[in-house]
């Protein structure tokens, strides 16, 4: 077991690798506290294609891209944009609720 992101924060990734035949007993996670953010986290899955994440901070500032192909991931924590790059890309989101009522709601425009 291993943990990718610090533990403070609200989204949480941790890689398993475990032998066949191992088992996690039924279980469910306490929230002892409510997340103390200005955003909301959330993952970007490359489940077929290509697509372009580009990372950028609260403020605008570009911090960089990366290109995710089938089974890449990316946790994005502050500005994001997204360009997919062939047709017939499909990217799951993982994104903190609750969810506004509308998309308008959800987002800030960088630029």
């Amino acid at each position: 077991k291993a943990h990718i992101t610090e533990d403070e924060w609200p989204l949480q990734i941790v890689l398993l690798n475990r032998p066949k035949g191992s088992f996690t007993k039924a279980h469910y996670h306490v929230n002892e506290r409510p997340p103390e953010v200005k955003t909301r986290h959330q993952v970007l899955i490359c489940q077929r294609g290509a697509v372009e994440v580009g990372v950028y901070t609260k403020e605008g500032e570009a911090l960089g891209e990366v290109v995710l192909r089938p089974g890449d991931l990316v946790l994005c924590l502050e500005g994001h944009s997204v360009r997919f790059l062939e047709d017939g890309t499909k990217v799951v989101e993982i994104k903190q609720g609750p969810f506004p009522e509308t998309d308008a709601a959800d987002k800030v425009e960088l630029r």
